[in-house]
């Protein structure tokens, strides 16, 4: 059977996920845990990697894709990490 579409460079290969198991994973982490996924950009080389304005892959969430570069990657790290963090603080507060 010929594969549809070429998967290389993915990082967490949520497609190879069987239905079953997206199933349980929804229910215990979450609707959009068993789609999140990120593609590497298979267009860059040697010549033009330090070029920062170049999408370094792409982020699939939900059905949905985003380009993103590194400056993007490492500013969507840190706003997860602080809301994860305020997540935190206002449960142990009690807020």
């Amino acid at each position: 059977m010929a594969r549809k579409k070429n998967y290389k460079g993915y990082v967490n290969h949520s497609y190879a996920t069987p239905g079953s198991i997206k199933d349980k994973q929804s229910k215990v982490y979450g609707k959009n845990y068993s789609s999140i996924d990120f593609s590497m950009n298979e267009n860059i080389n040697e010549s033009n990697f330090k070029n920062k304005s170049i999408p370094v892959g792409t982020l699939h969430l939900a059905g949905k894709e985003v380009e993103l570069t590194q400056y993007e990657i490492n500013k969507l790290i840190k706003t997860l990490e602080n809301a994860l963090s305020n997540h935190d603080k206002r449960i142990s507060l009690g807020i």
